[in-house]
């Protein structure tokens, strides 16, 4: 290992010079394996030549035994003594030497190996052989323990809440959003209950606290980043904008807190830029795009122009010109008889054809193959894009009969634009042009 890729916190300097030359010791010193083997009472000179030619036996303390130190700690007593006699213990047995505490004059060997004064107590010992206070690494271990525990247990509730629902919710894709939720609440609890494993809590407190933390150690056992809880709340389902992942993360939580859209709205110049960008230097469209592609560009030339409401109506009549189209091609690729003029579609399983007269009933058919990238598992269209069959899908009439004006908005719009590019990207998923390139902001 090269010495300049080892990473100290601060602390004393004697101490780390100290363990960084027997650290890197090549050989072993007969002189001091003399000395440590003096501290072992009722030793023959045939035991003592014996013990001199063993590999194992380092006369001095390793980077290993400091580090597994903190293993020996006992739960129920913070006894200074029986700490100490562990460590020696395994001090001993590590280098093949007789391990009989009763045998070993062990303020000697400690005094020794630390280079300390005889009177040196083993509750000064003990602090010496942790690298850190043994009541600050005490509460330190406490803390993270209570910390994981509330974090599994705030897991722990999200999901019998959605655990709850699940049977209870009929909407298909609102039903979809609660199994996903629930699946990924239990890869998290799986992922804190194995951090609560006690000897990986004891050293990822040493790692924290050690001053001879090795970097790459420490890079190994940091915790992943954990979501809040309220990520997975079963009511997240009925929340609309969930969905459009390209919201900045930070203009979307604001919005959460304080149900304000202009947070969100401060995102229409890139998503109006990412859309008009795509559609002019795209050459070549993916099927089923390029009849659409004439109209998308009107429609956010409109808004740009100031034409708000010519433009939320042409953008969401596209949108669902897009998704039959999608419907068509799925179709074509997958054998299902579709009758995009008609809205009929047999699947194989069918006697006869069925009657879709609708975008939201288009979505609710779970009949679809599943062949989209989901959370968990591959999803069909409506696990894809069930989204456009809640609120987008009841607020359509209202916007194209014109019974109301409370959907003239710049978040209305933006939500057009979002469920636009998501689209463009379910045909492209299904053209097997994500593999290439994704589409992304």
């Amino acid at each position: 290992m090269d010495i300049e890729k080892v990473k100290f916190k601060k602390g004393n300097e004697e101490q780390r010079k100290r363990v960084l030359e027997n650290y890197f010791k090549s050989s072993n010193d007969p002189e001091k394996q003399r000395i440590i083997l003096s501290y072992i009472e009722g030793l023959e000179q045939a035991d003592i030549k014996s013990l001199l030619g063993n590999a194992q036996f380092h006369p001095y303390f390793t980077v290993r035994d400091y580090s597994e130190s903190v293993y020996y700690i006992s739960d129920d007593s913070d006894d200074a003594k029986a700490f100490i006699h562990e460590v020696i213990s395994h001090f001993l047995e590590r280098r093949k030497l007789p391990a009989d505490i009763s045998r070993v004059d062990i303020l000697s060997l400690l005094s020794f190996l630390f280079s300390k004064e005889h009177n040196t107590t083993f509750t000064e010992y003990r602090d010496i052989i942790l690298q850190c206070s043994y009541k600050k690494f005490s509460n330190s271990l406490q803390e993270r323990k209570k910390y994981l525990e509330k974090l599994l247990e705030e897991y722990k509730q999200e999901h019998k809440k959605n655990n709850d629902l699940v049977q209870k919710e009929k909407h298909y894709y609102k039903k979809l959003i609660i199994i996903n939720n629930k699946k990924s609440l239990e890869s998290w609890m799986k992922k804190v209950k194995e951090l609560l494993d006690e000897r990986k809590l004891r050293t990822y407190i040493s790692l924290e606290m050690s001053p001879h933390r090795i970097h790459q150690f420490h890079l190994f056992y940091k915790d992943p980043y954990f979501p809040n809880a309220k990520t997975f709340s079963p009511e997240n389902r009925n929340e609309r904008f969930h969905w459009m992942r390209n919201l900045p993360a930070g203009d979307y939580s604001k919005f959460m807190q304080t149900n304000d859209t202009s947070f969100l709205v401060k995102s229409i110049p890139i998503f109006m830029d990412t859309l008009k960008n795509y559609l002019l230097t795209n050459d070549e469209f993916i099927p089923g795009i390029d009849i659409h592609k004439e109209a998308i560009l009107e429609a956010i030339n409109s808004y740009e122009a100031g034409f708000k409401r010519a433009a939320i109506t042409l953008l969401l009549r596209e949108n669902e010109g897009l998704v039959w189209d999608l419907a068509r091609r799925i179709a074509e690729k997958h054998n299902i008889e579709f009758d995009k003029k008609n809205k009929k579609i047999k699947m194989r399983n069918y006697t006869d054809f069925k009657e879709i007269t609708s975008l939201p009933m288009l979505l609710k058919l779970e009949d679809w193959p599943a062949i989209f990238k989901g959370p968990h598992r591959k999803v069909n269209l409506g696990g894809r894009l069930g989204q456009l069959s809640i609120e987008y899908s009841n607020e359509r009439n209202a916007i194209i009969h014109g019974t109301s004006i409370d959907l003239d908005t710049d978040w209305k719009w933006l939500e057009l634009m979002g469920a636009c590019l998501d689209i463009i990207s379910v045909f492209e998923e299904l053209e097997g042009w994500d593999q290439e390139e994704e589409f992304m902001f």
